[in-house]
């Protein structure tokens, strides 16, 4: 632009026209489909806070991504040693470290009056792992976890089913039978036991896809409504739900089309460790 030709107001136009460019760009809102408003340089701020961005055209579930989150659809747009995940790593590597730890086995192992106590700790990634144990003092009778007591001889122990603990609507109280849990709830059966089967299922013994309460999923071509980005396939398992296959973004409800099926959102450039137990 030649700005002496344009005299004092066309350069103070020309002024104000080069600044509105440098500060909101010229480029066009992102809109649904396409790419999803994302590219390999990474999303969007979008407005969103630290905690992560969710690029436009995502599923409302979709989980957010870290700023500056290299976005991609194949491993090959990654940088060296970044693969194409849904999930961003946290940079934990989980795997060995998974398991309890044990810092006795008896209360013979401790110095009186402590005693060999037993903990659900969260192990990093791992989440929450229980059978955790350490010399402590004794419990007092509201110290233990939720669905323990605090018994005599110091120890926290789950509440026993048929000395208080509800084992619900769905398991029945029989601590003889091999599904029983710890505190003697066990699966049951819906044609004998007084159980009810869990939401979107119903007691049929002669469905193929029964599980062994003889509780059936309600199929998607009789009545069960399918996830987005899932479609009714009544051959498939459980409701005959499937993740829905696309060759591009616009075959989705939402998110993207990425290795072939419709995801929440575009998949992003992460570290690659172990998974929990692996």
């Amino acid at each position: 632009m030649n700005l002496q030709s344009c005299g004092p107001r066309g350069i103070f136009r020309a002024v104000v026209v080069l600044l509105a460019v440098s500060l909101f760009g010229c480029s066009d809102p992102p809109t649904k489909g396409g790419n999803n408003g994302a590219t390999n340089n990474g999303a969007t701020n979008n407005g969103a806070t630290n905690t992560g961005v969710v690029p436009p055209g995502s599923c409302p579930d979709a989980p957010p991504i870290p700023e500056g989150t290299p976005t991609c659809r194949v491993n090959e747009e990654c940088p060296e040693n970044l693969v194409c995940a849904y999930l961003p790593s946290d940079g934990v590597a989980c795997g060995a470290a998974c398991g309890p730890m044990n810092d006795c086995v008896s209360d013979d192992e401790c110095t009186a009056p402590q005693i060999c106590r037993t903990y659900t700790i969260d192990q990093s990634c791992c989440g929450p792992v229980p059978g955790n144990t350490q010399c402590d003092v004794p419990c007092e009778p509201d110290g233990c976890e939720a669905g323990n007591r605090c018994e005599e001889d110091g120890h926290c122990r789950p509440i026993p089913c048929d000395d208080g603990w509800d084992c619900g609507s769905a398991l029945v109280c029989d601590g003889t039978r091999p599904t029983a849990d710890e505190h003697g709830c066990a699966l049951g059966d819906c044609e004998v036991d007084d159980i009810t089967c869990p939401n979107t299922y119903v007691c049929d013994g002669t469905s193929t896809w029964k599980d062994s309460r003889n509780c059936a999923p309600v199929r998607c071509d009789a009545g069960f409504e399918c996830p987005i980005n899932f479609d009714c396939d009544p051959t498939a398992p459980v409701h005959g739900c499937v993740q829905r296959a696309c060759e591009d973004d616009q075959a989705c409800d939402c998110g993207a089309c990425v290795r072939g099926v419709c995801h929440p959102r575009i998949f992003v450039c992460t570290e690659l460790f172990a998974a929990p137990g692996g």
